[in-house]
């Protein structure tokens, strides 16, 4: 920071240890700026999401392997100064940068997350042998079945449905 008047601005994800009133009062008292991101929306916003961690992964395999074919093993005694590599290699100027412009923070671009971005996620396949039975209680039953209809409406409105009746609670 340039002077001692000038805010920093932190950017975290939801989680509930970041909105403890120790971490409030800290930020307060240092002029940091705490902004926390809306959650389940990290995998677009979250700039280690959204650009680092996969270059963070390939640096980390390959000084990995390097590490191996060297007739050597990660272990604990060296996994810092082989993690360190990579994260040099992965944390560049050029890669923070890339991560902020993606996400739209800086510079600020709203219009670059797209609503297909905060669509839930949908589950495209199950494998039926992979499945176990799990005999559930009554009111687990009664919430799956909401839920079941919730969404079964939420798909016939999306398919041009507009059948205007009330979804009944089966509670």
């Amino acid at each position: 920071m340039d002077s001692p008047d000038q805010y920093c601005l932190l950017i975290l994800d939801n989680h509930s240890s970041h909105e403890s009133p120790e971490v409030i009062h800290f930020c307060r008292e240092n002029k940091i700026i705490l902004f926390l991101l809306p959650s389940h929306c990290t995998h677009a916003l979250q700039p280690l999401d959204v650009v680092l961690f996969s270059p963070l992964k390939n640096a980390w395999s390959q000084a990995a392997l390097t590490e191996e074919f060297s007739g050597h093993k990660v272990t604990k005694e060296n996994f810092l100064q082989i993690y360190g590599t990579a994260h040099l290699q992965a944390f560049t100027w050029e890669n923070i940068l890339k991560s902020f412009k993606k996400t739209g923070i800086w510079p600020l671009n709203p219009r670059i997350i797209t609503a297909q971005m905060m669509e839930p996620s949908i589950m495209m396949s199950i494998d039926i042998n992979a499945m176990i039975l799990i005999m559930l209680s009554s009111l687990v039953k009664k919430g799956m079945a909401l839920i079941s209809s919730i969404c079964e409406r939420e798909c016939a409105c999306c398919q041009g449905s507009h059948n205007d009746t009330p979804i009944a609670s089966p509670l």
